[in-house]
């Protein structure tokens, strides 16, 4: 909910994001676009600012596929979509650097000692994924390494077989938190 997750960072005096990661469009895991456009516009509005937006391009292609759908049924969705979609393409173009979230070797995002590296998904297999089955969100789901001073933790998001077996073939490491 857009108004609980900006409370409780504007509590703790946290008004700058360095980033954001959609690990995956599943809704246990991302909103619709348009209620991530709502949360943006009402941390921005209190003061805030979010540096980069890590997002796969599924979220994209859902919200373009809604907007094909007629707009008879539900105009109101209908514009609601269309206004979040040209609201980040205005903050894109001016403020915010959003991204697809793809394997690389040098950090996605540092912040003080914290860094953090998109493990997974890697460009390839995620379009190849993507060919064989838009079904399969959680095999592409972002797996991040955060490092804090060495402390190495590795969040797996939703991943499963495929993406499992990827990350394995790529990167083997102790992490101390696996997640």
């Amino acid at each position: 909910k857009p108004r609980s997750a900006s409370d409780f960072l504007s509590a703790r005096g946290r008004l700058n994001i360095h980033a954001i990661y959609i690990t995956h469009t599943h809704r246990d895991h991302f909103a619709p676009i348009s209620a991530f456009v709502s949360f943006l516009r009402l941390w921005i509005d209190l003061g805030g600012s979010v540096e980069n937006v890590f997002i796969a391009d599924e979220a994209y292609a859902e919200a373009l596929d809604e907007l094909d759908k007629p707009k008879t049924k539900r105009p109101k969705k209908h514009k609601l979509l269309q206004d979040a979609l040209a609201q980040l393409l205005e903050w894109r173009e001016k403020t915010i650097h959003f991204e697809p979230p793809t394997q690389r070797l040098t950090p996605s995002c540092q912040s003080g000692a914290l860094t953090a590296y998109v493990l997974h998904p890697e460009q390839l297999f995620n379009a190849k994924q993507s060919a064989e089955s838009k079904r399969a969100l959680n095999d592409r789901s972002i797996v991040l390494k955060l490092d804090y001073h060495g402390f190495i933790a590795l969040l797996l998001a939703d991943v499963e077989r495929a993406g499992l077996r990827d990350i394995g073939k790529i990167y083997a490491e102790r992490a101390q938190v696996l997640k």
